[in-house]
């Protein structure tokens, strides 16, 4: 089994089947979506100019991010690219990384921001997705090792005892910083692998939300159709069943409504999820300025 895809009623079905999920698993990692039927797969994976040139887009996205936002105070603790990136995910500009939290409360919230918010369309249904990721990284020691596997995910063989020894070894998420480091000191050899990681501060929203990444490979536009569509993390996981079993699981929600009306009891506010000023102020003159 690679991963389940399972269907969902109410908030008690759901919390029976997260326990059901994270027993024996330790850390998990919550992801949500507002339609089900959307990819597992970062926001630059969708645009044609990083689709064909992602490296040099990259880069050169940084740094006009760098130039242009240099008066910006919190962006000078941001020391390398990789947070850069983490900064510019929270601020919507397309990355090659997909952002999750600790914390399933925060994923319902994306996952039912349009249902909170009253402007769903008709008929659609959120999902939950659920992520192990010391499962994942166990799963790609034992892929990147196996010499049966031609180049597995493009790290040649002499280098694959040095990604498992510094980033797989203890399959314990490393930080943004401990990532920046190995990718200068051997550079390019990560281009091709999925990294998960974490940033423990870029901003308030980001710490918030989770601060926790998975960096996905750099495209080959030389095979690009074939490459783009296996490099989602869920067909990459079904396609090496072998190696990824039970790291990764759908919950998709029959009846949003009624989850809705369950949602009320977590307490979930959109202050809490985006806790800019201008949020705060806005809550502030609903309360006193409408009522």
């Amino acid at each position: 089994m690679s991963y389940e895809t399972k269907l969902v009623w109410d908030m008690p079905g759901l919390i029976k089947e997260i326990l059901a999920f994270a027993a024996d698993a330790g850390e998990i990692w919550y992801r949500g979506h507002k339609f089900h039927d959307y990819y597992l797969e970062p926001s630059a994976y969708r645009y044609s100019p990083f689709q064909i040139d992602s490296k040099n887009i990259e880069i050169e996205s940084i740094l006009a991010a760098r130039s242009a936002m240099i008066h910006i105070s919190e962006t000078r603790i941001l020391e390398n690219d990789l947070n850069w990136l983490c900064y510019l995910q929270h601020n919507r500009l397309p990355t090659r990384l997909l952002d999750w939290t600790f914390e399933f409360q925060v994923a319902l919230y994306f996952a039912f921001e349009d249902h909170l918010q009253n402007k769903a369309d008709a008929g659609s249904l959120p999902c939950l997705w659920a992520f192990r990721p010391k499962k994942f990284m166990q799963g790609l020691s034992d892929f990147i090792n196996d010499r049966s596997e031609a180049t597995p995910l493009g790290i040649d063989p002499d280098n694959c005892a040095k990604v498992t020894e510094k980033i797989l070894a203890d399959t314990q998420p490393k930080d943004a910083s401990f990532i920046s480091q190995f990718d200068n000191e051997h550079p390019g050899l990560l281009k091709d692998m999925y990294v998960p990681f974490f940033s423990p501060y870029v901003n308030e929203r980001a710490k918030l939300q989770g601060g926790c990444f998975i960096r996905f490979p750099l495209l080959n536009a030389r095979k690009l159709e074939k490459w783009f569509i296996e490099h989602r993390l869920e067909n990459f996981v079904q396609q090496n069943k072998t190696h990824f079993s039970n790291c990764l699981v759908k919950f998709v929600f029959i009846h949003p409504s009624k989850m809705k009306n369950d949602l009320s009891m977590l307490n979930l506010k959109t202050s809490r999820i985006y806790p800019e000023v201008e949020n705060i102020a806005l809550s502030i003159k609903k309360r006193y300025f409408e009522t």
